[in-house]
């Protein structure tokens, strides 16, 4: 079913991958991620497990290169819906993608399965403030463009 959107081969291992992300985290996470979140994760998966299951290593800074356009931060976490228009609903998966990113690649690893667990039950700006001492908005925003830009 998922492998169908696909272009072609290789975009069908990557779409697979996005797909089984949400599958995974809406079966074992007791309560219901963001849309940001849940995406980000599934972008982030698509970018690099795929790849990695074929054995090919992706540099962190080719992939996350600086980038032009970032959705508000506090849109993104509080979005309930999509974005409707094309341009936005990419900047919206691009940046939820460089959140996830950022968390893992510039965070101790063991920090983040706890973090989506507290934003699942309790918001983003309780997670960010237990699991990465930002506590407010604007501390994730400016720690946040460090990585992005």
């Amino acid at each position: 079913m998922f492998l169908q959107q696909a272009k072609d081969i290789s975009s069908s291992g990557n779409v697979l991958a996005h797909e089984m992300t949400h599958l995974v985290m809406n079966r074992f996470l007791a309560g219901r991620l963001p849309i940001w979140l849940n995406e980000g994760i599934a972008e982030y998966y698509e970018e690099f497990a795929y790849p990695a299951f074929k054995g090919i290593k992706k540099s962190r800074r080719s992939q996350f290169s600086r980038m032009k356009t970032i959705y508000r931060l506090q849109e993104l976490f509080e979005a309930t819906a999509y974005p409707q228009d094309t341009a936005n609903v990419l900047s919206f998966y691009k940046t939820a993608k460089y959140v996830v990113g950022w968390l893992r690649l510039d965070y101790p690893a063991d920090r983040f399965v706890p973090f989506v667990e507290t934003v699942s039950k309790s918001g983003y700006l309780a997670a960010f403030q237990e699991h990465y001492g930002l506590n407010s908005l604007e501390d994730v925003r400016v720690s946040f463009l460090k990585f992005a830009r």
